[in-house]
C-alpha cells in the first residue's frame, strides 16, 4: 500500500537564468547542452547543464516529492519554452512577479505571498538579504523554508538538489517515513561553494 500525503507538498519555486539556463564563464571541465528557444525579441540560446532535466524532473515531476512553480522572469515562456526542454515544468503554475520592484530580493513580496504558510524551497541564483531575513523567520515560525543558490555560471547541481531531496523529506514527510535529524539539519540555505 502505498502512503497518501495528507497535506500538500511542500513548494519548490524555480528561476531560469542562473540556475537552469548558466549565464557567465562556465567551468572549462562542464560542456552544457545548448538549445535554441525563440523568443519575442528573436533567438535566444540556453545553456543548460547535462543532468538537470533528470534531477528536476526528480525533485517536481509528478512522483517528486515538490509540487513545482515557476518564479522566474521568463513568465509563462518558461511554461511554454523551458519545460519542453526539460520535459517537466510545462503545467507548472507561473508565479505573477510584476507590482514588486521596491525589494532588494525582487521577487521575494511575490513569492511570499504565492506560498502562504506552506513550506517551501526557492531555487535563485540572486537573493539577497532580505530573503534570508525572510526564510530565518519563517523557520522560527515554524514555517521550513530553503534559499539555494545556485552559482549562475554552474546551474543547479546535485549536491544542492539533494539538499532539497532531504528538505522536502523533512518539511512534509509521508505517513509511516520519518525526516531523519540530518535531513531536518538542512533546512536553511545552501549556497555555492566559496
Amino acid at each position: 500500500m502505498t502512503p497518501t500525503r495528507k497535506t500538500p507538498k511542500p513548494i519548490l519555486y524555480v528561476d531560469v537564468d542562473g540556475v537552469l539556463n548558466r549565464v557567465g564563464q562556465t567551468p572549462a571541465d562542464t560542456e552544457p547542452d545548448t538549445h535554441i528557444v525563440l523568443g519575442g525579441a528573436g533567438p535566444y540560446s540556453v545553456r543548460i547543464a547535462k543532468g538537470t532535466a533528470s534531477r528536476l524532473k526528480a525533485l517536481a515531476g509528478p512522483d517528486g516529492p515538490f509540487e513545482g512553480r515557476w518564479a522566474t522572469t521568463w513568465g509563462q515562456g518558461a511554461a511554454d519554452q523551458i519545460g519542453p526542454i526539460l520535459g517537466v515544468g510545462q503545467k507548472w503554475k507561473v508565479v505573477d512577479l510584476d507590482g514588486h520592484p521596491h525589494a532588494s530580493t525582487a521577487k521575494l513580496p511575490a513569492i511570499l505571498a504565492d506560498a502562504r504558510k506552506r513550506p517551501f524551497a526557492w531555487v535563485e541564483d540572486d537573493l539577497g538579504g532580505d530573503a534570508h531575513q525572510a526564510a530565518e523567520y519563517r523557520d522560527e515560525s515554524g514555517i521550513p523554508t530553503l534559499l539555494v543558490q545556485p552559482d549562475p555560471a554552474v546551474g543547479l547541481t546535485e549536491e544542492q538538489a539533494d539538499a532539497l531531496r532531504a528538505f522536502a523529506e523533512a518539511a512534509n514527510p509521508c505517513p509511516n517515513a520519518s525526516a531523519s535529524p540530518a535531513a531536518m539539519s538542512r533546512i536553511g540555505t545552501v549556497t555555492p561553494p566559496a
